[in-house]
């Protein structure tokens, strides 16, 4: 019986050696925000520049002078020319509460009807687009993220709609779903609004809609979106981006759609305007070098 004991005990012994153990998880907190190369982008354009741009685009695809498409941008050119011919009969004090600058204001005052001093006449929207957070938490196997939108007019645009804003963000393994949100719009006079106008795209980002000016038709001041998201597992890699639409025509306004596409190192976001809309910035960052 003794005997018995000791070789079960020594097959015991044996099987802590053969049996092949569990591997232990490597996987531990870590912070991916360090190792981005392009944490934070700035983008500018006119809003003259935009109508050019719209009309070398329809050229390019091969449409005539005489098609719907070229004579709709053209309409909007002399539009833009007449609006400058105006203001160039404003005093410079007035141009400087449009929030025109003293470029803009040379240039508006020394307008020849040219593309150059139209687009160096033009408001001009600014936006800065930043990564905040980027972080994989091992407690609950996920990847969180955030980013903030913010920007501004720099004089006072013809065209006073509604304008659209949105961010977007896809992981390398999964999705990012919003955990959270917000817009504020710094209005004219200082006063500030928290916009709820705003629109989920499942698992793809979130956009808002606002009206830029105030019944007085002054611009507003600056917005800034944040827009904070987590993924399932460790992702690795990341896309994130941001657009402004800007919209030209006063009927039918539509808004801005994000989508995302992809798995793995193949991964993508896409900003599409529904209708009636001219995009004045788009950028989607690439993140390729988390780890």
């Amino acid at each position: 019986m003794k005997a018995k004991s000791i070789k079960i005990l020594l097959s015991l012994f044996v099987c802590m050696f053969v049996i092949p153990m569990s591997p232990v998880s490597a996987l531990e907190d870590e912070d991916l925000l360090n190792t981005v190369a392009v944490k934070e982008q700035h983008y500018e354009t006119s809003e003259y520049g935009a109508i050019v741009n719209s009309l070398e685009k329809s050229y390019s695809k091969g449409a005539r002078i005489n098609s719907p498409e070229v004579t709709k941008i053209l309409e909007k050119r002399k539009e833009y020319h007449d609006y400058i011919y105006k203001l160039k009969e404003l005093s410079v004090n007035e141009l400087a509460e449009m929030t025109f600058n003293d470029e803009q204001i040379y240039a508006i005052k020394n307008f020849d009807g040219s593309d150059e001093m139209a687009t160096r006449a033009s408001a001009t929207v600014s936006a800065t687009l930043k990564l905040k957070k980027f972080n994989y938490t091992a407690s609950d196997n996920r990847t969180h993220a955030s980013a903030t939108f913010s920007g501004s007019w720099t004089g006072t645009p013809l065209f006073k709609q509604q304008d659209t804003i949105g961010i977007g963000m896809i992981g390398s393994l999964s999705r990012f779903v919003k955990k959270s949100s917000s817009n504020a719009i710094t209005q004219y006079d200082g006063s500030v609004v928290r916009n709820t106008y705003g629109e989920y795209n499942s698992s793809a980002g979130q956009t808002y809609k606002f009206g830029i000016c105030d019944a007085n038709a002054r611009i507003f001041k600056r917005f800034t979106m944040t827009y904070t998201a987590d993924a399932d597992g460790k992702n690795t890699l990341m896309d994130y981006g941001a657009a402004y639409v800007h919209f030209y025509d006063r009927f039918n306004v539509s808004g801005l759609s994000i989508g995302v596409s992809g798995s793995g190192a193949n991964i993508g976001i896409s900003f599409n305007i529904t209708k009636n809309g001219d995009f004045e910035w788009k950028k989607v960052y690439p993140q390729r070098s988390y780890i």
